[in-house]
């Protein structure tokens, strides 16, 4: 009996061991996947960070080698969504499009890469455009998609593409009919590459004196534009 009731504490020892054991490895696990995750995340955030910052000491070819790092899509083709907190990755887009528009104009005019290669870079731009919007179809995250319409407009006009370009702007004054930037973007379209040179001139003045207009330059390029295409027309912004 006695030996029978050692046998039994053993075997009870030697399992209470087995599963202390395997909880250790259990625990192991899942400390390597959270430590995993953690180092794959910052993989991705620190490149984002250090462009953000690249972005306000003006390293710009820096930053869009820093934005294109941390927006590299978690598999080959792309279909897995980014590993980016939701807010963050909206901002990524928009500001690798912005800074490769701004940085690839200005190589242009320097004669440092050809009309083809700026088609190319603005085209790009405009798919980070359209990514952000597809992304945030809710407009939670900043920028919001109204300034992602203005812009992707603006990029539609350059194109010539003036279709896409009025229903952007139609759907970016749906969103916010306040933001009078867009009137003027579309009217300047409008009056210089379309035959709604009224509807365009009706635009300018709706966008003349807009409060966000701090230096004034909105408010010269409109009365230039009027006095070049608006004499026609009862439209004036006096």
């Amino acid at each position: 009996m006695t030996d029978m009731y050692e046998k039994f504490t053993k075997l009870l020892i030697g399992f209470a061991i087995l599963l202390f054991a395997i909880g250790i490895i259990v625990s192991g696990f899942i400390l390597f996947k959270l430590n995993s995750r953690t180092i794959d995340l910052s993989i991705v955030r620190d490149p984002f960070r250090n462009a953000m910052r690249d972005i306000v000491e003006g390293r710009l070819d820096s930053a869009l080698v820093n934005l294109d790092k941390s927006l590299e899509p978690s598999t080959t083709d792309g279909t897995v969504p980014p590993r980016l907190p939701n807010k963050e990755y909206k901002l990524a887009l928009w500001s690798r499009a912005q800074l490769r528009w701004q940085l690839k104009t200005f190589q242009h005019e320097k004669k440092l890469i050809s009309d083809e290669e700026l088609a190319s870079e603005l085209a790009k731009a405009e798919q980070d455009m359209t990514r952000a919007i597809l992304f945030d179809k809710n407009d939670e995250y900043l920028p919001s998609n109204e300034r992602f319409l203005n812009r992707r407009a603006q990029l539609y006009t350059i194109f010539g593409r003036y279709d896409d370009a009025l229903a952007d702007f139609e759907q970016a004054l749906k969103l916010d009919p306040t933001y009078l930037v867009t009137y003027f973007y579309r009217g300047r379209m409008k009056v210089m590459y379309t035959q709604d040179k009224e509807g365009g001139c009706a635009d300018l003045k709706k966008a003349f004196n807009d409060p966000n207009d701090k230096d004034g330059e909105v408010n010269r390029n409109i009365v230039n534009l009027m006095q070049s295409f608006c004499t026609a027309y009862s439209i004036s912004v006096n």
